[in-house]
C-alpha cells in the first residue's frame, strides 16, 4: 500500500511538471534554456583556467556559481507563471547567491538574500499554502499608479541613506576590515537591498507592479555586478563571483519582461 501511495505521488509530481512546462511560451522556454545552457558553459570554462596554482574545478565560488545559476533560474520561471513552488526554488537560490556575495563583501545584498528573502519566501509559501484558495498559483492586483510612484522614491531615499551608513568607520571596519568600498558599490548594494524589501511588500499583497520593483532592483544590481567585475583585477575568484551574478540577473531581467505580461501589469 505504502509503495503504491509512493508511486502515485511520484507519478503526480511528473505529470504536475509535464504539465507545467507545457504552459510555458517559447519565449520562456527559449530564455530558461539559454540562461542554464551558459551557465554549464561558464562553469566548464572557469574549470580550466587556473589561478594562483589551482584550478577553477577547485575553487568552491565556481560550484557555487553553477549552482546559484541553476535554481534561480528555475525560481524566476516559476514566478513567471505564478507559481507559489517558487518560493521553495527562492530559497535554494539564495543560499547560494548569498554565499557569492559574502565572499565579494557586498553587505547590503548578503543581508538581502540571506536574511530577507530566505524569510520573507518562506514565510510566503507557508502563509499562501494555508490560506489561498488555489494552492499553486497566485491571483494578482493592481496598485494605484501615483501611489506605487510615491513607493518608488520612499525606496531611493532609504537607498541613499542606507549607503551613508554603509561608510561609517565602524560598520566598514567591522564588515571590511581597513578598506572602503567604492561610493557606486555602496548606492547600488543599497539600492539593491531596498528594492528586495519594497518587493516582499508588494508580494505579501500580490500587487502586479512587482514586476517593475523587480526590473528596476535587479538592473541596480546588474550595475553592481559590473562594478565590482572592473574592480576584480583579474582574480579568478572575483571574475567567477561577479560573471555568475551578472548571469543570475541577466536571467532575472528577461524573464521579469515575461512576467509583466503574465501579470498582466500593463493592462
Amino acid at each position: 500500500m505504502t509503495n503504491n501511495k509512493n508511486n502515485s505521488k511520484i507519478y503526480r509530481y511528473f505529470n504536475d511538471s509535464k504539465e507545467f512546462f507545457k504552459t510555458l511560451s517559447k519565449i520562456e522556454l527559449v530564455l530558461s534554456l539559454i540562461s542554464w545552457v551558459i551557465s554549464i558553459v561558464f562553469f566548464i570554462i572557469v574549470c580550466c583556467i587556473q589561478d594562483d596554482g589551482k584550478y577553477g574545478v577547485l575553487k568552491w565560488q565556481v560550484w557555487v556559481g553553477l549552482f546559484a545559476n541553476l535554481t534561480n533560474t528555475m525560481c524566476v520561471i516559476l514566478s513567471v507563471k505564478m507559481r507559489i513552488a517558487s518560493f521553495l526554488w527562492g530559497d535554494v537560490s539564495c543560499v547560494f547567491l548569498g554565499l557569492l556575495v559574502y565572499d565579494a563583501k557586498t553587505f547590503g545584498t548578503m543581508i538581502n538574500y540571506w536574511v530577507i528573502c530566505i524569510i520573507a519566501q518562506t514565510v510566503l509559501y507557508i502563509q499562501w499554502k494555508r490560506k489561498s484558495e488555489n494552492k499553486k498559483t497566485i491571483d494578482p492586483k493592481k496598485m494605484n499608479w501615483s501611489t506605487f510612484i510615491i513607493f518608488v522614491i520612499i525606496t531611493i531615499l532609504f537607498s541613499v541613506g542606507f549607503a551613508e551608513i554603509e561608510n561609517i568607520d565602524g560598520f566598514t571596519k567591522f564588515w571590511l576590515g581597513e578598506e572602503k568600498q567604492p561610493y557606486l558599490v555602496r548606492l547600488f548594494d543599497s539600492l539593491g537591498l531596498m528594492f528586495t524589501i519594497s518587493s516582499i511588500y508588494l508580494l505579501w499583497y500580490k500587487y502586479n507592479q512587482i514586476w517593475i520593483i523587480y526590473l528596476l532592483g535587479d538592473g541596480f544590481l546588474l550595475a553592481l555586478w559590473c562594478t565590482q567585475l572592473s574592480l576584480a583585477n583579474w582574480k579568478i575568484d572575483d571574475i567567477s563571483n561577479s560573471i555568475n551574478m551578472l548571469l543570475a540577473l541577466a536571467t532575472m531581467v528577461s524573464l521579469n519582461v515575461c512576467g509583466m505580461f503574465n501579470w498582466k501589469i500593463l493592462k
